[in-house]
């Protein structure tokens, strides 16, 4: 007697499994979409709205950068020519995008440039230790300190006396396991730091701000 050929129903069931998988994976993938949608938009509005309660512009301009990714901005506020803000957020919309995240080690990140009214006496770079040095025109003519300030090794690049450098770190110091960089450029009278606000609740963030403007205001003195 001959056996029963079940090729055709194995077959058929392993078609509905991998049906089943890829239904079950799209569905995942609409929600994980949605999710990181949410997500962004959220830290978008907490972000601007710790932008504005910090600086109290007279005037404001948003640019979106592509859909959810974040924004561009500019702001008019006493004391200095322009500020503008660069919000650059990691795409948590798209799920097949974000090991590449964790494999280059990024996240959200927030970049500010104030532009002075005054030019500064001498350029100079605050940056962590351990984060990669960032390309300085000016690399060759300035002197390199390390100290260390709230428990973290910063290091210091400047023109002769570091004491300027020192005393923005010093200022900041609680804040500046959030930082990657802080630079003073003179030629074109510009105070840049760059942040990273991925675990920077809105009202952290906001402290950050108003205490970068008493720094920035005082002269790299943070106000009492």
């Amino acid at each position: 007697m001959g056996g029963v050929d079940n090729t055709d129903g194995m077959t058929g069931m392993l078609e509905y499994r991998y049906f089943a998988a890829v239904v079950v994976f799209t569905l995942f993938l609409v929600y994980a979409y949605y999710r990181g949608q949410r997500t962004n938009l959220r830290k978008i509005r907490e972000t601007a709205a710790s932008l504005e309660n910090a600086l109290g512009p007279t005037d404001k301009r948003y640019t979106w950068l592509g859909g959810v990714v974040g924004f561009s901005a500019e702001f008019s506020v006493e004391g200095f020519e322009e500020v503008r803000a660069v919000l650059t957020l990691v795409p948590r919309q798209s799920l097949l995008y974000m090991p590449i995240v964790l494999l280059r080690r990024t996240g959200d990140r927030l970049q500010l440039l104030f532009f002075l009214k005054e030019k500064p006496a001498a350029e100079l770079h605050v940056i962590p230790k351990g984060r990669r040095l960032p390309h300085i025109h000016n690399m060759a003519g300035l002197e390199r300190t390390v100290q260390r300030h709230g428990g973290l090794d910063v290091v210091l690049l400047h023109e002769g006396d570091p004491s300027g450098a020192s005393r923005i770190a010093a200022a900041l110091a609680g804040l500046l396991p959030s930082v990657r960089q802080i630079s003073i450029t003179p030629e074109r009278s510009v105070f840049y730091v760059e942040l990273l606000v991925t675990k920077l609740s809105a009202g952290r963030l906001e402290g950050f701000l108003r205490s970068l403007l008493d720094v920035i205001r005082s002269g790299g003195r943070a106000e009492q």
